[in-house]
């Protein structure tokens, strides 16, 4: 028998994307609060209020909802660190806007940060989802170049080494800094680390190549 709830949700005739925005919403929500495990195709319908039978229309299987939002998760921090990454002057400025912008949901929403890393892990151990790491990493690493090129272009700065090499550097010192705060929560701590690691990349980038 259809609950209250469900019997709204059917009245309500959604285009399907905006369905599945609704259903990708509760998948987010339900897995930063319980866990990537606890969010089953039923306990995600319930969250958006939906018919169970809708996940299975909007995206056919678990494992392409897991898919579409990792995708749109990664999308969504890229944008928000390209945004934050703009506040640039000179090279020790714009490595570490860019580095913080890779740290800003570590430290602001350790939820969203959680919930992405254990996504990555289930996407390592399923054939099916295998090829999004590395598409998650090109992503940050794309973004973090393009932003470096633009700053170097725009201050007429010629950079040490190629734009996409320092960013994949920045990913991996984001990566470290991040696993420092999680373990820590030291602010104090982290900020010391981030100012090490931009002050000591800016000056092995002012070497000649």
């Amino acid at each position: 028998m259809a609950t209250r709830r469900d019997t709204a949700a059917v009245r309500e005739h959604l285009p399907i994307e905006q369905r599945r925005a609704q259903l990708l919403t509760a998948a987010a929500e339900v897995m930063r609060e319980q866990g990537v495990a606890a969010a089953t195709t039923r306990a995600i319908a319930e969250r958006a209020g939906v018919p169970h039978g809708s996940v299975h229309y909007c995206f056919g299987t678990k494992t392409a909802l897991v898919r579409a939002l990792l995708q749109s998760e990664v999308d969504r921090s890229v944008e928000s660190a390209r945004h934050r990454s703009s506040r640039s002057t000179d090279l020790e400025g714009v490595l570490r806007n860019v580095l913080e912008a890779q740290l800003e949901s570590v430290r602001t929403d350790p939820g969203h940060h959680a919930m992405l890393d254990e996504l990555i892990a289930l996407a390592r151990r399923d054939p099916s989802l295998a090829d999004l790491p590395g598409w998650e990493h090109e992503r940050y690493v794309g973004a973090a170049a393009e932003r470096i090129a633009e700053w170097s272009a725009a201050s007429g700065v010629a950079l040490a080494r190629p734009a996409r090499e320092i960013a994949t550097t920045i990913m991996v010192l984001a990566t470290g800094l991040g696993d420092l705060w999680s373990a820590t929560g030291d602010r104090a701590v982290l900020d010391r680390a981030l100012d090490d690691c931009v002050r000591g990349l800016a000056a092995r980038l002012s070497e000649p190549a």
